[in-house]
């Protein structure tokens, strides 16, 4: 259990291979929806930092994996801007430094209606925006892991 003295961690393991390229298409309300995998993907992780942001503050690492089409494989960090090389970094650093924050439009039920719903702009920070190779290194992603968790 995190406590101040003793805070807890996170870590992140983000498949980039071409398999997240993959576009599934759900039928939604506006017509069919055709975001890939990795979009998908970093939308709710980029959602779930930002709910982290709000809570007490402890460290989370975001580590993503891939190889290109030659098998150079590619695992670290996927920090960026200010956070850019650092394995860990605290949930009150996220809040801080997110890469971008882009302009949203959120559904919400409009009061003593059934079934309506009004639009509104919301702020959505952006910390992880996928790049994607061409295959998954699992077992160097584990062992990345497996580091990042024996010295933290």
């Amino acid at each position: 259990m995190s406590t101040v003295s003793s805070p807890g961690c996170v870590v992140f393991l983000m498949d980039e291979s071409a398999g997240m390229g993959v576009v599934v298409e759900d039928v939604v309300a506006s017509g069919k929806a055709t975001k890939s995998n990795a979009e998908r993907v970093a939308n709710a992780l980029n959602a779930l930092l930002n709910q982290l942001t709000q809570g007490p503050d402890f460290d989370v690492a975001l580590i993503g994996y891939q190889s290109d089409a030659a098998d150079e494989v590619d695992v670290g960090s996927r920090w960026g801007g200010a956070l850019a090389g650092r394995d860990f970094v605290t949930t009150s650093e996220l809040a801080a430094s997110p890469l971008r924050v882009e302009t949203r439009i959120r559904r919400v039920p409009v009061p003593g209606s059934v079934g309506m719903t009004s639009e509104e702009p919301m702020d959505f920070p952006v910390w992880y925006a996928p790049q994607l190779g061409a295959k998954a290194p699992q077992v160097a992603a584990y062992t990345r892991c497996r580091e990042l968790l024996s010295s933290w």
